[in-house]
């Protein structure tokens, strides 16, 4: 019984994550990327320029035009491929689409870099570069 109990715990958190809700959104172009350590937890937030205009429901997405990747480890492999497509793009002015886990809204105080409201944004999943 214990063991049946456990599964279904297992199940319940494993279906937990994978439900996020995912949301594709653009065509944006990127005013900056910025990679940094803050409160101990490395991050990639995107700025998107002004005319980028955003209706998530999440804060500092919505009045920021920002997004970002909260991690704990180094960078690896996906983080750096992450950053080299929105570097590209920025480099070459072209729009994104981002793909964001519009459960996930960072609204912590910690993070008031860009003045109130404060956090970091929706949680960036993926990014998707649009060809002219």
């Amino acid at each position: 019984m214990k063991l049946r109990i456990l599964g279904i715990i297992i199940v319940a958190v494993f279906c937990g994550q994978v439900s996020a809700d995912m949301v594709w959104v653009g065509s944006h172009r990127i005013k900056s990327v910025m990679v940094y350590n803050e409160n101990n937890r490395n991050v990639i937030t995107v700025r998107f320029k002004e005319d980028a205009v955003f209706d998530t429901g999440c804060a500092p997405t919505d009045q920021h035009g920002i997004v970002s990747f909260l991690y704990k480890s180094d960078l690896n492999n996906t983080h750096q491929g992450l950053l080299s497509v929105l570097l590209s793009a920025q480099a070459q002015s072209l729009p994104v689409n981002v793909l964001l886990d519009a459960d996930d809204c960072n609204t912590s105080s910690v993070w008031g870099r860009f003045g109130n409201p404060a956090g970091l944004g929706l949680n960036l999943l993926g990014v998707e570069v649009v060809s002219n």
